[in-house]
């Protein structure tokens, strides 16, 4: 009975942990998605109309590609830090 709430403890601190690993590396990434964005080229973009006020941007290639490489990266880097959790940790 001690052993099974110990590891439920642990579990949970895990939890905890690589909750708020995954929350800060995604929020840097939201933060170099956003200056992706500001900083884009200011050419012409080409837009979807969902409604009268709403439009989505579809980026270009290189854009595209830009925040595709952030992505793997960043994804990377929560598995591996989630990985090293759980193998050392558990």
């Amino acid at each position: 009975m001690i052993i099974s709430a110990l590891y439920i403890v642990k579990m949970k601190t895990v939890f905890i942990v690589i909750t708020f690993i995954t929350f800060i590396i995604f929020f840097m990434e939201a933060l170099i998605h956003f200056n992706i964005g500001k900083n884009g080229k200011h050419k012409e973009h080409k837009y979807i109309h969902v409604g009268d006020q709403i439009k989505i941007h579809i980026p270009d290639k290189d854009e595209f590609f830009d925040i595709a490489k952030t992505v793997l990266f960043f994804s990377t880097m929560t598995g591996l830090l989630s990985a090293y959790i759980i193998k050392h940790h558990l």
